[in-house]
């Protein structure tokens, strides 16, 4: 059930468990967001264009951009499907490796397309 607007924290919760309790930590919680959330969520573009001009970008090597260049192979994605664990499901699908083997025929050049 949502709480009500205008509803008090009574305690702020600590990562072991206990309750943090008193006017001055409550406050200081509800006072930050209470700022955080009535910010103008949007920067002048001034602002913007200086933190982008003054960012420094890892950049890669020519070696190692050169290795990531290579056309993936056939031989490579079926050595990774070896070396799945049984019983896991890797990937945000929830598709377990038993799965992915089975249908390896049909999905594994279809794979390799979109790697391509």
């Amino acid at each position: 059930m949502p709480r009500e607007a205008g509803a008090l924290v009574a305690y702020l919760g600590a990562g072991d468990g206990t309750k943090i309790t008193g006017t001055v930590p409550v406050a200081l919680f509800a006072n930050y967001y209470q700022e955080l959330y009535e910010a103008d969520p949007t920067s002048p573009r001034e602002d913007l264009h200086t933190f982008i001009q003054d960012l420094t970008m890892p950049r890669l090597s020519p070696e190692d951009r050169d290795s990531l260049e290579v056309e993936v192979i056939y031989e490579e994605l079926l050595a990774v499907l070896a070396q799945l664990q049984a019983g896991k499901a890797p990937g945000p699908n929830k598709f377990q490796t038993e799965f992915r083997r089975l249908v390896w025929p049909q999905s594994g050049p279809l794979l390799l397309e979109v790697f391509r």
